[in-house]
C-alpha cells in the first residue's frame, strides 16, 4: 500500500513543473527514459466503477489492461507484454494487484474479437483475478500518456509528470483498433508523489509551487469517461 498525492498542472508550465520536481527537498533523480502508458479501462455494463468515484465513495476498485510503448501508434501484437491490474483507493491511500500476461492469439489484434478477448482474460489470469472479471465485463475507456519517472536515491518514493493526455472511445469490435484520430486530448498535464504507507515524512509536506499546481483528487478514467461521452 502506498499514499499518493495528485497535482494538475497547465502544460505551459511543463519545464518550470520539471525543474521544481528535481530542485524539490526530496532529492529525486530520473529513474529511466520517459514512455507512453496505454491503458483499456473495464466496468459493468452500468459503469459503476465511474459512478462511484462520481460520487466520491471513498473506497473504489478499477481494472484495467495496461502496456507501454516508446510512441502513441506503436502496434501491439502477439508478442506483447501486458498488465492486467486492479488498482484499489481508499483516500489517499492506494494499492494496486498486478499480473502479466501475454496474449497469444494474434488474431485477436486483427478480428472482431472483443468476446474471444475476454475469454483468453479468464484463461490467462489466476482464479483470484476471476472475480473482477465477472464484476468488470465491458471495456469502456482507451487512454494514452507519455509518462516521465523520478525516484529518490533508494526508489521507495517516486514522482511521476503525465503529460500528451489522449481518451478515445473503445471500438465495439476491437479494443486494440481504437481510432485515435477521434481521441480526444486535454490541455494540462498531471504531478502524482506516490510513497509506501509506512515511510516517516509525510507525503504532504512537499514544497512545491502551489501557483503551479493544484492539489486535488484527479481520476484520468473519470475524466476520459466524460469527454468521450459528451
Amino acid at each position: 500500500m502506498r499514499s499518493e498525492k495528485k497535482f494538475t498542472f497547465s502544460l505551459i508550465d511543463l519545464d518550470r513543473i520539471r525543474d521544481l520536481v528535481l530542485g524539490s527537498n526530496f532529492a529525486v533523480k530520473k529513474a529511466f527514459n520517459e514512455r507512453f502508458v496505454n491503458s483499456l479501462y473495464m466496468d459493468s455494463y452500468h459503469l459503476n466503477n465511474y459512478e462511484d468515484n462520481l460520487s466520491g465513495i471513498s473506497n473504489r476498485v478499477k481494472a484495467r489492461l495496461r502496456w507501454y510503448s516508446d510512441h502513441p501508434e506503436e502496434k501491439i501484437t502477439a508478442s506483447s507484454t501486458m498488465n492486467f491490474e486492479i488498482k484499489a483507493r481508499s483516500n489517499t491511500i492506494g494499492s494496486k494487484l498486478s499480473n502479466t500476461i501475454n496474449i497469444k492469439d494474434n488474431n485477436i489484434f486483427l478480428e472482431k474479437n472483443n468476446h474471444k478477448l475476454m475469454i483468453q482474460l479468464r484463461h490467462l489470469l489466476p482464479k483470484s483475478m476471476l472475480p473482477f472479471i465477472d464484476s468488470y465485463s465491458e471495456f469502456s475507456l482507451f487512454s494514452s500518456y507519455c509518462r516521465e519517472y523520478y525516484e529518490d536515491h533508494n526508489g521507495e518514493l517516486r514522482i511521476t509528470i503525465d503529460k500528451m493526455l489522449v481518451f478515445s472511445k473503445v471500438n465495439p469490435n476491437n479494443v486494440f483498433k481504437n481510432n485515435k484520430l477521434n481521441g480526444i486530448s486535454v490541455e494540462y498535464g498531471v504531478l502524482e508523489i506516490k510513497k509506501p504507507l509506512l515511510r516517516d515524512n509525510k507525503i504532504h509536506d512537499v514544497e512545491l509551487d502551489i501557483q503551479l499546481l493544484r492539489p486535488g483528487r484527479h481520476s484520468k478514467y473519470a475524466v476520459g469517461i466524460n469527454l468521450v461521452n459528451n
